[in-house]
């Protein structure tokens, strides 16, 4: 047997044993399924009449908890809605203890029960009922309608065009949207006449004080008015005790005057909320939103776009229009906008604002003079000393194929790279980003981040 006969099983050996690190580096890893208490905080594992499953995925870099409450199961998409939908929950305890009580049964339930009338008139007969309507009510409606409209046509035309030339401009794919197929579909697209009829609906109960008497109610509970309407058990009290006062003859903030202080702060979750979003009716809010946007972004139709895009609630439109002004972007904002509107869920629509107030409190003033831009579906800051900084508010960053793709895309190959992380990362990402010459900087602090345990993920 020749020498090299001989050799060929130990340099077989050998290359096999080179091969199986290098296909283990290759390979990208699936995200986790984490116990609960890795990813939250022990008060948010459970609650009155409610408790979290105790294993948790992590599906496009966010966890997936579910509730399970006397009202059905609840699933909240990341460690901030966790924390949304706890505060909610003791909210529901608080607001059952009120609709048991006298100031509740004193309220004028005749009148209380005339308002809800007139609504489901206005929803199942809105031709007939908004005739009825006060002359002023019904000229602003007209406005309304007619505006929707004009709306359809230019968003018509201004999307043909931009999909004949560039392919569709609100076609992503990144780590905003990495969860979407796991999540809720698409969003329900509505004809524009369909619209109109549900701002017909809104400006009905607007007349009847209900809309104020609602933000009143939830600032009360230190909640966010428009994250409610996505838990159906809150929604239905908040709206039967908002009836009550708009319709009786107290104020929504005697409904809630047995509520010590400091329960109130307990259950407040208004660090990530401007003031602005319990003090202003919906359409001023928008248009606050829409003025303090157009000081950076010039494209009038992406603005009137997101004044309406169902994905970002009116509180989180404003997260986003604050973060924006704080950042003072040199250029750039009609890209974000871009981003804004491909969202197709409310978890998207938060991600781009987390990502925005990231970058602005951790770069402080060397966002000065920073351009906006976006590769795939992420935020990218170009600073003006030529470093890319890449904010992802994820809960758990894992090296996965779509992790692997992002940053190796040529846009993000070359110069000083920063990643900022406001939850955790796997040592395998750890360890590929850092060859690929990123910095890292993990558990980023921002106003209104999650609250995640101090050893998370480990």
């Amino acid at each position: 047997m020749s020498a090299l006969a001989r050799a060929l099983p130990l340099l077989l050996s050998l290359l096999a044993a080179v091969a199986t690190p290098v296909q283990a580096r290759l390979s990208p890893e699936s995200e986790p399924v984490l116990p609960a208490i890795e990813l939250a905080q022990p008060a948010l594992l459970s609650g009155p009449g409610w408790q979290l499953k105790p294993q948790v995925p992590v599906l496009g870099f966010m966890a997936r908890f579910t509730l399970d409450t006397p009202h059905g199961a609840i699933v909240a998409d990341s460690v901030e809605l966790l924390e949304v939908r706890a505060a909610e929950m003791a909210a529901i305890e608080v607001l059952d203890q009120v609709s048991a009580g006298e100031a509740f049964a004193l309220a004028g339930r005749e009148s209380l029960e005339d308002s809800g009338e007139a609504l489901l008139a206005v929803v199942g007969r809105p031709v007939q009922t908004l005739v009825d309507l006060p002359a002023g009510v019904l000229r602003y409606f007209q406005r309304q309608a007619d505006r929707w409209g004009d709306r359809y046509d230019r968003h018509r035309d201004r999307i043909g065009q931009r999909a004949g030339n560039e392919g569709d401009p609100y076609d992503m794919v990144g780590p905003m949207n990495a969860g979407r197929e796991e999540r809720a579909g698409p969003r329900n697209k509505r004809r524009w006449w369909q619209r109109a009829g549900r701002e017909g609906t809104r400006l009905v109960k607007d007349y009847a004080k209900y809309g104020a008497a609602r933000r009143t109610l939830a600032r009360e509970l230190g909640i966010d008015p428009y994250a409610a309407t996505s838990n159906p058990a809150l929604n239905a009290r908040l709206d039967r005790l908002a009836w009550a006062a708009a319709a009786g003859s107290f104020g929504a903030g005697q409904l809630l005057g047995g509520l010590p202080a400091a329960g109130r702060e307990v259950l407040s979750q208004a660090g990530r909320l401007n003031e602005v979003v319990w003090e202003l009716p919906p359409e001023d809010l928008r248009a606050r939103n829409r003025e303090l946007l157009s000081r950076w972004c010039g494209d009038e139709f992406q603005l009137r776009r997101l004044s309406r895009h169902r994905p970002f609630l009116a509180s989180v439109q404003t997260r986003l229009a604050d973060a924006i002004d704080r950042l003072q972007p040199a250029s750039g904002c009609e890209h974000v906008l871009d981003l804004a509107l491909s969202a197709e869920h409310e978890v998207e629509a938060r991600f781009l604002a987390n990502a925005l107030h990231m970058a602005a409190e951790f770069l402080g003033p060397a966002a000065a003079g920073a351009r906006l831009d976006t590769v795939t579906a992420a935020l990218v800051l170009d600073l003006a000393d030529g470093v890319k900084v890449v904010p992802l508010p994820v809960d758990h960053l894992s090296w996965t194929a779509e992790a692997r793709d992002f940053f190796r895309q040529p846009a993000l190959s070359a110069g000083p790279r920063t990643v900022l992380v406001a939850g955790n990362v796997s040592d395998r990402a750890l360890r590929e980003l850092t060859t690929l010459g990123w910095e890292i900087v993990v558990r980023t602090p921002f106003a209104g981040a999650p609250a995640y345990p101090a050893r998370c993920c480990a």
